[in-house]
């Protein structure tokens, strides 16, 4: 339940004790607030969402050092589990502690370990990735989240979308790799998550690395290019 969800994270948010690896940031834009902060669950974690919320209708960004990118999705409603729904995405190559940067012209830059993720200054909504993207101006629960990576220059494992809590947390739910060349493979939740010891509901990572994940890929998708995962010699 995202309401559940929500109440984790500011939970694992007061719970966090700051490390040199990920130290508190804040960068306020004409039409946006990001944070950066340290959490127990999602590690090293990044939140860009708009200024103006007006009925609690909105779409914000998350992003963590796990490489889960995750758009929020918010309309009118007093239940938050009919309310609310999450698109979730997994980017890699991951970077461990995403950083934050203003442009001159308002612009909010997040990098990430395949490029940056740049958020327009005014309405905080995600303009460019290292890729293509399709973002939706309507914000609604009704077209799985409003956004849609249609090609990546890394990797890309695509989650679903999901009203009322996160699809991943399905360890029976599909998820799919997509290279740079738009070969696919599709996998299980529990292939790539394990769902024991979870911090506030969040299950963890069997590969918490790229180089673990990259082992895992060869035997289960050897279709896929998985370059992006390996370190340059």
């Amino acid at each position: 339940m995202l309401k559940t969800i929500i109440l984790s994270l500011f939970v694992s948010l007061n719970a966090f004790a700051a490390t040199n690896d990920c130290p508190a940031d804040q960068v306020i834009g004409a039409g946006f607030v990001a944070n950066r902060f340290d959490t127990v669950a999602y590690g090293c974690m990044v939140q860009v969402t708009p200024q103006q919320k007006p009925d609690m209708l909105y779409r914000e960004y998350w992003l963590d050092e796990r490489g889960r990118f995750m758009v929020f999705v918010s309309v009118p409603g007093d239940d938050l589990d009919q309310a609310t729904g999450t698109r979730t995405y997994f980017l890699f190559p991951r970077q461990t502690t995403p950083v934050l940067l203003l442009a001159q012209n308002g612009d909010l830059t997040v990098s990430l370990g395949a490029g940056e993720a740049v958020f327009a200054a005014k309405t905080a909504q995600l303009q460019s990735l290292p890729g293509q993207i399709q973002v939706a101006s309507q914000i609604s629960l009704e077209n799985q989240g409003g956004l849609e990576i249609t090609s990546f220059k890394g990797l890309v494992m695509d989650a679903g979308w999901k009203v009322g809590t996160q699809s991943y947390k399905d360890p029976a739910g599909l998820s799919v790799f997509t290279d740079a060349g738009n070969h696919k493979c599709q996998i299980k939740n529990d292939e790539f998550f394990f769902y024991e010891n979870m911090y506030y509901g969040e299950p963890n990572l069997k590969y918490p690395d790229d180089a673990s994940l990259a082992e895992f890929l060869k035997t289960r998708c050897p279709n896929l290019d998985l370059s992006p995962l390996k370190p340059e010699a």
